[in-house]
Order: structure tokens, then C-alpha cells, then sequence
């Protein structure tokens, strides 16, 4: 029985659309939110008429609705291709017996052996502290001053009077690098670390807060045991405003920035001492970390957020990396397979260039985590963890690239593509053995044929 023949499983109630930004192209969409879990559905136009309407209960009556009351031609396909997604995303209200084996059949998929649990939980977790929201309420009106015009310029200003001033006493603040060798330095540089972490993750939630979002929580997340605080920005989904999402985003990095500037200022009017010394780590480590870690857009930090919003690109690493890995096959091999989605030219060099350099970036940040892994720990672990590493980071995302090209194998035949790639390795025992491996494949097929 077909969709269209059949009542459509209800919606569950709490479910919300908001108006998202446009797409690249102008196209509208909206944003599907499931509070119980706070996750945010991109939709397409059509998407959203068919889902204004789902109260209706047929798609015969959803489809009347929506083709008199829009320019759009929904089908009964459309229809058909919407009620598995949100089955699968448990959207739906709960049709016992048929719900109850849905729910375990995805309890089956995600149960894991406790070696996969360990490795997962032991590359990335995360441990809520905090619910802010009634801490930003409160603070709330002091925040207002950040988000005026004159607080960017004003600490544009003073950042430019701070580096006039500090390249007048330069011997004396290079200086200031030395301690860090010291014990004093490191306590020093221990405590004033995670105070910029703070001042930066309240400049996303104070921001969040400014645009009427909610933070349900801040706290530490672990990356390969590695501490990291961070904020539940989700709800900035709901936004409409491109701007507001934007400003969200970088208001990490701008707040951290600022405090680096203050920290500046601080070393210049401070006497020698341990205050001046706090002053120094902040106004060197403030900036350098922020724009090497957190302005980075080949990690899900903010640097990518800002990027893909700026962009107009939801989901910018997996669309990305599907033209990379359609590229790389094209190069190799000429499967002649066609892109991944319709994109501009310019786009796809874009994508194509973007996921290269992802994964360059993430093939020698991984490599450097393992080797510090294996150096800090004593040997044993340290080995077993770097192996972890190598294996869950580099090896498993190769293999994985390699099982597809093995099985797809019997499409491979004599391509410019292949010679090419294989001319400029200088691998000529290659090229004659593919030559003989393509002219069997061929003359193989014709026989078969």
C-alpha cells in the first residue's frame, strides 16, 4: 500500500518550524526542531508546505492544499520520500507495536562492543557542569554594551594604541617569554589559560542569550583526554537573521580578542611582578590560541560555523569531502560518475581544494596528538593509545576509501585518468601492468557479452 493510499502517522506536538537564511541560490528553507533531543533539520520549501499541512492526515489532502495554495507540484513521491525521514528521526507519534521495533532495531544499530564504547568515549566525551541560563539573565543588561557599535571600534582603537606602545618597549616584552620557563610561569600560565577559555565561552553564550536562544548548558568537553570548555549554542538554529548566526559564532573569538587587548594595556601600566606576568600570558596566549585553534575551519570549531554560515553551506565538511572523495576517483580512475550535487563551477574547485585541505590539516594534527599521546604517557599505554590514534584517525578513513575503490574494481578500465595518475608517480611497472590488467577486463567483458 502506497502513501498515498494510507493515513499519515501524526507528528509528534512539540515539534517546531522556523524560517532559516536562504540558500546560496535564494531558495527558502526552514529549520525542523526536536526540543527532546535539541536537534535542528534543515527542510526545503516543499518540505515545509507538505509539514504545515500534515494535520490533515492524507497525502491526497496535503497535496490539494499545497499545489492551490503555493506555485509548488507536489507528488505523491514527495510525499513517500518524507514519511521514512521522519521514521527514521522518531518525528512521528508512536504506533505501538511497530514504533516499539523501530526504537529497538536503532537501540541494535547504536549498541557497540565495549572496545568501540571505550575507544569512542576515550577520542571525545562531553561533562555538562552548568545550566547559565539564569546567570545570563542576570548579567544580561551589563552585556548590552558589547553588542553596541562603539565597543568594536573602541577596542579597535585601543588594540593599535596597545602595539604602538608595546613595539616602543619590544626588548623588554620578548623578555617576558622567559618565564615561562619558570615555575612561577607555568602556575601562572595554568591559571590564565582556562580564564580566557571562560571569557570566551561567554561570549557565545552572552550572545546566544542577546538573540533570544537558550543555553541549556556549558562545561568541559574531552578530545583525546584533552580539556576543552564549551557552550550549547544549538539553538541559534532557530535564527533567521544570517548576521545574528554569524555574531554568535565569532563572539567567542571576538571575546577573547578583547581580553587580549585589556591583558595588553595591563602589561604596559603594571608593575614588574606577578600580576604584569598573568597580564603577559593573556595578552601572547589569548590571541595566538584563539586564531590558530578556534578561527580554524578544518575542525568543527568556530572558525568552520563562521565559515559555512558565511558561505551559505550547511553541513560544509560532509558536503565537501563527498566531491573531494568524487574527485580523487574521477582522478584516479574516470568512473565518470556524476558530482556529488549540482554546484557552480567555482564551488566545486572551492569544496574540492577545501576538503584536501582538511584532511592534509587533520592527517598532521592527528599524527602530532598521537606522537604527544605516546610521550605522555608511560610507554606501554603510551603505545597502545598511539596505535588507537593511527588507527581510528588515519588508517580507518584510508581503508575505508580503498575498500570502495576494491569493490568497485571491475569499472576500472584503461583511462587517461589512471595513466595520468600513474605517469606522474614514475611507477612505469604500474602503467604496463594495468595496460595488461585493463586489455583482460575488456576482452573478458566483450566475451561475457
Amino acid at each position: 500500500m502506497t502513501v498515498a493510499a494510507q493515513t499519515l502517522p501524526p507528528l509528534r506536538q512539540e515539534l517546531a518550524l522556523f524560517p532559516a537564511p536562504p540558500q546560496r541560490d535564494g531558495s527558502p528553507v526552514w529549520s525542523l526542531h526536536d526540543p527532546a533531543v535539541n536537534q535542528f533539520y534543515l527542510i526545503t520549501w516543499t518540505a515545509f508546505e507538505i509539514l504545515s499541512r500534515w494535520n490533515l492526515g492524507t497525502s491526497e489532502a496535503i497535496i490539494s492544499a499545497v499545489n492551490k495554495a503555493t506555485t509548488l507540484n507536489v507528488e505523491d513521491k514527495d510525499i513517500e520520500a518524507l514519511v521514512p525521514f521522519l521514521e527514521a528521526h522518531f518525528l512521528t507519534e508512536p504506533q505501538g507495536a511497530v514504533t516499539t521495533r523501530r526504537i529497538l532495531a536503532a537501540r541494535d544499530r547504536m549498541r557497540s562492543t565495549w572496545w568501540r564504547w571505550l575507544i569512542k568515549n576515550y577520542l571525545f566525551f562531553r561533562v555538562p557542569l552548568i545550566r547559565p541560563q539564569r546567570f545570563l539573565e542576570t548579567i544580561a543588561p551589563l552585556a548590552k554594551i558589547f553588542f553596541t557599535p562603539l565597543f568594536p571600534l573602541s577596542m579597535l582603537l585601543l588594540a593599535l594604541a596597545a602595539l604602538l606602545l608595546v613595539s616602543r618597549h619590544w626588548d623588554q616584552f620578548i623578555h617576558y617569554f622567559t618565564t615561562f620557563k619558570s615555575l612561577e610561569g607555568i602556575i601562572t600560565m595554568v591559571i590564565t589559560i582556562p580564564l580566557a577559555k571562560i571569557i570566551h565561552e561567554l561570549g557565545h553564550a552572552c550572545a546566544s542569550h542577546r538573540y533570544g536562544c537558550k543555553v541549556p548548558a556549558m562545561g568541559v568537553a574531552f578530545l583525546v583526554m584533552t580539556p576543552m570548555l564549551y557552550t550549547d549554542t544549538n539553538e541559534a538554529w532557530k535564527l533567521q537573521s544570517r548576521r545574528q548566526r554569524l555574531i554568535i559564532g565569532s563572539a567567542g573569538i571576538i571575546a577573547e580578542l578583547a581580553l587580549a587587548v585589556i591583558a595588553t594595556w595591563a602589561w604596559l601600566l603594571l608593575p614588574d611582578g606577578s600580576a604584569r606576568g598573568a597580564a603577559f600570558f593573556l595578552a601572547t596566549t589569548a590571541w595566538v590560541m584563539t586564531l590558530a585553534l578556534n578561527a580554524s575551519p578544518f575542525m568543527r570549531f568556530d572558525g568552520y560555523f563562521i565559515l559555512a554560515d558565511l558561505l551559505s553551506i550547511p553541513n560544509l565538511h560532509p558536503r565537501s569531502f563527498a566531491f573531494g572523495r568524487w574527485w580523487l576517483r574521477e582522478v584516479i580512475f574516470g568512473f565518470g560518475n556524476p558530482e556529488p550535487e549540482s554546484v557552480t563551477p567555482g564551488l566545486r574547485r572551492f569544496l574540492i581544494i577545501f576538503s584536501l585541505s582538511v584532511w592534509i590539516y587533520r592527517l598532521v594534527l592527528f599524527l602530532g596528538i598521537a606522537l604527544l599521546v605516546y610521550h605522555f604517557f608511560f610507554k606501554a599505554l603510551g603505545m597502545l593509545l598511539f596505535a588507537v590514534e593511527i588507527i581510528w584517525f588515519v588508517t580507518m578513513p584510508i581503508t575505508s576509501e580503498i575498500k570502495v575503490w576494491w569493490e568497485r574494481r571491475s569499472e576500472i578500465v584503461p583511462a587517461p585518468a589512471l595513466f595520468r595518475s600513474l605517469f606522474f608517480a614514475g611507477d612505469w611497472s604500474a602503467v604496463a601492468t594495468t595496460a595488461l590488467a585493463g586489455f583482460s577486463v575488456s576482452t573478458g567483458n566483450s566475451w561475457g557479452s
